[in-house]
């Protein structure tokens, strides 16, 4: 009797352990498993597959935590509007507020602020003080051709501050631009946009002690020698071009007789771009007028700007000194001596007359946007 006391209360107790799930199992439910070592909860445990995915990933990133209670990769963007704080290269911006502020009326003045530059006879602008080889100037992205043949800088007293909506001075090589400079590079911006129509004109004269109003030699040249441009007294004669492309030597021979070249010689202006005469040289002078507009087509999201400028200006320089030529080493006295082989005085006379324009078209269209700009520049 004891014996079966004992195996029904083990019984009872045995029956009173299943799990709630078994039960549900046994009436027909889907077969879950419970957690080993936890309470009963009605919760399923995580298979194999799921334990691995489930498994922390290492990951070494930019936003990527790997503390336990987060999981969350952390994406940082950036957003600097400022040039000079966005790019890694070393530049000085100028803005066409900053220009203005310089007071300036040309780009090369407002340079002159700028750190690392150096403007050099206040035409041309050199980056940490090296010289025109090393340096490179682009207008809206574009290099600029220099007015003169012999050298490499452009002068940038040409573009009046009016005009530039952006000076960009780079020290560094970047691919951005062409890598044909050592120095640096400046990148003028024209303007785009005219916000209300401008026209203004700027007379301006100078001068120095040594040249304004002192002894100057030159000659008489042409009647529009002032403005740059020749009005033919230049220009060879007819006859003369017709001896030169015919290829023949012109000698007094079967060719040409002594008459013919009598005649091709009288013909040519001698006096006037020859003959040297002595005047009192007169001050610098200079005229530029700048001005824009803008327009709106009818239809509506369409607007024409135009922007121009135009410069003349006269200068004159006058130098005198003693020039000496040395070809070698002579002894005398028992002790080599550098002598001069050519030693002489020289006096000089130099009239730099600069004409220059420039135009540009702004037409945008929504979102679209075409600019053309057209320069000139006549250096005499």
């Amino acid at each position: 009797m004891n014996r079966r006391t004992a195996f029904g209360s083990l019984l009872l107790l045995s029956t009173s352990l299943i799990p709630a799930a078994a039960l549900a199992q046994g009436a027909g439910g889907p077969p879950v498993q419970s957690t080993p070592g936890a309470a009963d909860t009605g919760t399923a445990a995580p298979s194999e597959e799921d334990a691995e995915a489930e498994e922390q990933v290492e990951i070494s990133g930019p936003g990527a935590s790997q503390s336990e209670d987060s999981g969350e990769i952390v994406i940082t963007a950036r957003n600097i509007p400022n040039v000079i704080r966005a790019t890694p290269e070393v530049v000085s911006v100028l803005s066409s507020a900053d220009i203005a502020r310089t007071g300036e009326g040309d780009i090369a003045g407002a340079l002159s602020r700028v750190t690392g530059l150096s403007v050099v006879g206040g035409r041309f602008v050199y980056v940490r003080g090296l010289g025109e080889r090393y340096s490179l100037a682009l207008l809206n992205g574009s290099p600029l051709p220099s007015p003169e043949p012999l050298r490499r800088v452009v002068p940038l007293d040409i573009f009046p501050t009016s005009i530039i909506a952006s000076s960009v001075v780079q020290k560094s090589y970047s691919v951005a631009y062409p890598g044909e400079f050592g120095g640096g590079v400046i990148n003028l911006t024209t303007k785009s946009e005219v916000e209300e129509p401008f026209l203004s004109v700027g007379i301006s004269t100078g001068g120095d002690t040594e040249t304004a109003f002192q002894p100057a030699y030159g000659y008489y040249g042409s009647k529009t020698d002032f403005t740059g441009f020749d009005d033919g007294t230049r220009t060879l004669p007819r006859a003369f071009r017709q001896a030169l492309d015919s290829g023949k030597l012109i000698a007094v021979g079967p060719n040409f007789s002594r008459s013919q070249l009598q005649g091709l010689t009288a013909s040519l202006s001698n006096a006037p771009t020859t003959l040297i005469q002595r005047f009192d040289a007169p001050a610098n002078v200079g005229i530029s007028l700048t001005g824009g507009t803008n327009h709106s087509v009818p239809g509506g999201g369409q607007e024409l700007s135009v922007l121009f400028a135009a410069s003349y200006s006269s200068s004159w320089e006058t130098r005198g000194g003693l020039q000496q030529i040395a070809a070698g080493i002579t002894p005398v006295g028992g002790e080599d001596t550098l002598q001069p082989d050519v030693d002489y005085r020289f006096f000089s006379t130099e009239n730099r007359i600069l004409v220059n324009g420039l135009v540009g078209f702004n037409f945008k269209f929504g979102e679209h946007q075409l600019k053309w700009t057209n320069l000139f520049i006549r250096d005499t």
